[in-house]
């Protein structure tokens, strides 16, 4: 089989280096049957361009917890449930949202824990802070 018959194609490692994920993860999604690829004469596997941005929409989805037989039924369809995703965005926004304010009742509260507590308390709350306005960010794109 040549590239050149269907278009733009990678090795698996090509494509691991392409997208930043190991040749191990997209081997695995090509086991469970997320990603299609075809054998060169040579036994290359051969991903085609469009694996690219599916490798994109599953990371998005594995961001927003979804498990990867549900991502592979969404690929399998290749459109999302408008209405269902909307609804686990709110969901999830809500948390989000009720998070933050347990986080500004904690901060609040570090105002009466002595000063070595205090420093170390802030520090694992601004991690978990950090993480959540990433994912704020994530909504927001």
């Amino acid at each position: 089989m040549r590239g050149d018959k269907i278009g733009k194609v990678y090795k698996i490692g090509e494509l691991a280096k392409r997208t930043k994920l190991s040749k191990r993860t997209i081997d695995y999604y090509t086991k469970i049957g997320l990603l299609e690829c075809v054998r060169s004469d040579s036994n290359y596997r051969l991903y085609k361009e469009e694996v690219v941005a599916e490798l994109q929409f599953i990371e998005k989805c594995k961001q927003l917890h979804l498990p990867l037989e549900q991502i592979k039924q969404k690929m399998r369809t290749n459109c999302l449930d408008k209405q269902k995703f909307i609804e686990q965005t709110e969901q999830i926004t809500a948390t989000m949202s009720v998070l933050q304010n347990e986080l500004e009742e904690v901060y609040s509260w570090l105002d009466t824990v002595e000063q070595d507590e205090k420093a170390e308390m802030k520090r694992r709350i601004q991690s978990q802070s950090a993480d959540l306005m990433k994912t704020l960010v994530l909504f927001s794109n």
